[in-house]
C-alpha cells in the first residue's frame, strides 16, 4: 500500500461528533504498515469488543469499531501469511462487504479502478440505499488529497460515476507524502493534536493541515449520503466545524473510557488498588480509573478558580529531556512553601494531618539537618535549614545546605519504588538562585514574597500523549492508625477576581528608558559586557 494516515478511522470519529452514527470495521495491519486497529490501540482504545459492547459504545458515543478478528475468527488464521505476503489479496476485498453491522449507508474504497463498479453493483444487490465507492489515481483506496479520486456512487438504485478532487470539498490539494508514514504512536499523536488545536483554536500546524484537510473530505462524502449536506463542499465544512468546536476530540475520549469499560480484556477485576509503604513508613493505596480527558481537564480547570490546585501540560518532545504530557489536581491534603531557609507545611484539610504527623517524625529523626522542627499547630510545620559556614567549590555549590535539603527529604519520606506520581508538584521561585549564589540585594523583598509553593496531592489526572491515556490515581493514607479513608477530598474555595490595573511600580515614569540608554552607550566604549535591565510593576492577584 501507499502506508498513508488511517484516515477512515480518524473520519469515523468525525460522522459521529456531526450526529452521524459509525460502526468502522477494521483489522491489523496486513499489507500497509498501521492498520485501523494499531491506530486505535496508540489512541488507547481497547480493540477486543463484541457485538453487544460495540453496539453500546456506538449508541453512548456515536462510534464504535468492529475488530475483524472479533467476528470473522477464521481471519486470524491467515493473518501471518498476509503480512508475509505482504501485498493485497482478496482478502483486502472481503473486508468492505463484511462489516458485521450491516450499515445502509457506506464509503468504502477498492485498491483498483476497474473493482469500482462492481462493488457498486455488489452493495446495490445487498440492499444498501446509498453508498459511494472511491479509488484514487494515486491507487489510493481514499479519496485523495493530492489530485484526482473517481467515484462510484449509489443512490435508490442508480449509480452514477464520477471524478472528484479536493476542490470539490473547498480545500487545498496537498501532497500525497505529507500524508504518509509514521508508526501507531505517531499518528495518534498527530490526531490528538489536530483534535486539541481545533478545540483550543491556536491556528494549524503547517504539518498537520494536510493530514487535517485529508479527514475532510474523507468524513464529507458520509456526511453527504446522510442527507446533512446539500453538496460536497457544505459537508466538509460540517466535518471541519466537528474537528474544530471540540466534538471529535470529545467523541475520541468518551470512546476510549468507554472501550475499557467494556472490554473485559482491559477491565479492572480488583478494585481494592495497589498498596505500599513509603520510606517515611506510610501505608498507601492508589486506585487508577480511565477517564474522558476533555471532562476531567475542564472540571479541574473551572474549580482552580477558587481552589488550589494546578494544571501543567507540556506540548513539546524531545528525547531524553521533554514529553508531552498533562498532569493536574485540585484541592490537595497539603501545601509546601518557603522564603530562604525556613519551610512551611500546611494541612489544607483534615487528610492533610495524616501525612503532617509522618513528615514531622521524619524530620526529627534528620536533626543534623535542620535547627529547628516546630509543629506549630495541627495544621502547621515550621522547618529552618541548618545552615552551612563551609566553602563549597562551583561544582559542589548545589550539594550546600539550601531549601532543597527539605524538598529532598519531603520527596524521601512519600517515595516508594511501587509509585510513580506520588510527590510534590507547584513552581519554584527565581530568588531560590540566592541560596546558592549570595548577592547584595538593591530592593527590598516584599515580606509576603514566596521562594517555591509545592503541594502533595492525593488525586492526580494524568494525561499521556504517546498512548492517548487519561487516567485518574487516587490515594489514601494511613500513619500510626490514622487513615484517610472516608474522609472527603476538600479545600476551601477563595473567590476568583481578575486582574487589575497595576498599582505600583519599581521605577518612576522616563527612568527605565534612561537606563537602558545609559546602558548603550556604556556598551560602546566597552565597559559593559552583557546586562540585564529590569523593571516591576506590581498588581494585585
Amino acid at each position: 500500500g501507499l502506508d498513508t494516515f488511517n484516515v477512515s478511522t480518524a473520519a469515523g470519529m468525525v460522522l459521529a461528533a456531526s450526529g452521524i452514527k459509525c460502526a468502522k470495521h477494521g483489522n491489523r495491519s496486513a499489507s500497509g504498515s498501521v492498520g485501523s486497529a494499531d491506530f486505535l490501540e496508540a489512541l488507547g482504545c481497547n480493540i477486543q469488543l463484541n457485538g453487544e459492547q460495540v453496539a453500546s459504545a456506538v449508541d453512548k458515543c456515536g462510534f464504535g469499531f468492529l475488530f475483524a478478528q472479533m467476528f470473522h475468527p477464521a481471519m486470524k488464521h491467515v493473518a501471518a501469511a498476509r503480512k508475509e505476503v505482504g501485498v493485497r489479496t482478496i482478502f483486502n476485498l472481503l473486508g468492505p462487504l463484511t462489516n458485521p453491522a450491516a450499515p445502509e449507508l457506506q464509503v468504502i474504497g477498492v485498491g483498483k479502478k476497474d473493482l469500482g463498479l462492481l462493488f457498486a453493483e455488489l452493495f446495490k444487490l445487498k440492499g444498501a440505499k446509498r453508498a459511494m465507492i472511491v479509488h484514487s489515481e494515486e491507487g489510493l483506496d481514499e479519496i485523495s488529497p493530492a489530485g484526482k479520486t473517481f467515484a462510484w456512487i449509489l443512490d435508490g438504485g442508480n449509480i452514477t460515476e464520477k471524478e472528484i478532487s479536493p476542490a470539490d470539498f473547498g480545500v487545498d490539494a496537498h501532497k500525497l507524502e505529507d500524508v504518509q508514514g509514521g508508526s501507531a504512536a505517531d499518528r495518534a499523536t498527530v490526531f490528538r493534536e489536530i483534535l486539541a488545536s481545533g478545540k483550543k483554536r491556536k491556528g494549524e500546524s503547517a504539518a498537520h493541515t494536510a493530514i487535517k484537510d485529508y479527514i475532510i473530505i474523507n468524513a464529507a462524502p458520509a456526511i453527504f449520503l446522510a442527507g446533512k449536506a446539500k453538496d460536497f463542499k457544505s459537508a466538509a465544512d460540517i466535518a471541519r466545524t466537528a474537528i474544530e468546536n471540540g466534538e471529535t476530540l470529545k467523541v475520541l475520549d468518551k470512546y476510549v473510557v468507554l472501550s475499557k469499560e467494556l472490554g473485559p480484556a482491559m477491565s479492572t477485576a480488583n478494585g481494592s488498588g495497589t498498596r505500599f509503604l513509603t520510606k517515611g513508613g506510610v501505608h498507601m493505596t492508589r486506585t487508577e480509573a480511565s477517564v474522558d480527558c476533555t471532562t476531567e481537564v475542564e472540571k479541574i480547570v473551572d474549580a482552580l478558580d477558587e481552589h488550589k490546585g494546578l494544571l501543567m501540560m507540556s506540548t513539546f518532545e524531545y528525547p531524553g529531556r521533554y514529553t508531552r504530557w498533562k498532569t493536574a489536581f485540585v484541592d490537595p491534603p497539603l501545601q509546601f512553601e518557603s522564603r530562604d531557609l525556613t519551610g512551611n507545611i500546611t494541612a489544607l484539610n483534615p487528610r492533610g494531618r495524616v501525612l503532617m504527623e509522618a513528615l514531622k517524625d521524619w524530620f526529627d529523626a534528620k536533626g543534623d539537618l535542620f535547627d529547628k522542627v516546630d509543629a506549630v499547630s495541627q495544621d502547621h510545620l515550621r522547618v529552618s535549614v541548618r545552615p552551612s559556614n563551609e566553602k563549597f567549590t562551583e561544582e559542589q555549590r548545589s550539594r550546600q545546605p539550601s531549601i532543597f535539603t527539605l524538598v529532598r527529604e519531603i520527596i524521601a519520606c512519600l517515595y516508594s519504588d511501587a509509585d510513580e506520581h506520588m510527590g510534590l508538584y507547584g513552581a519554584f521561585g527565581y530568588d531560590l538562585t540566592f541560596q546558592f549564589e549570595p548577592c547584595r540585594m538593591r530592593l527590598d523583598r516584599p515580606p509576603t514574597q514566596r521562594d517555591l509553593v509545592l503541594f502533595v496531592p492525593d488525586q492526580v489526572l494524568i494525561v499521556g500523549y504517546e498512548d492517548s491515556s487519561a487516567t485518574l490515581y487516587s490515594y489514601e493514607f494511613s500513619y500510626k492508625g490514622k487513615s484517610t479513608v472516608g474522609q472527603a477530598r476538600t479545600g476551601s474555595a477563595t473567590k476568583f477576581e481578575g486582574s487589575k490595573a497595576p498599582s505600583r511600580r519599581d521605577h518612576e515614569e522616563g527612568e527605565y528608558a534612561k537606563l537602558v540608554t545609559k546602558a548603550k552607550e556604556e556598551f560602546k566604549c566597552g565597559n559593559l559586557f552583557e546586562v540585564v535591565c529590569s523593571q516591576t510593576f506590581y498588581e494585585p492577584c
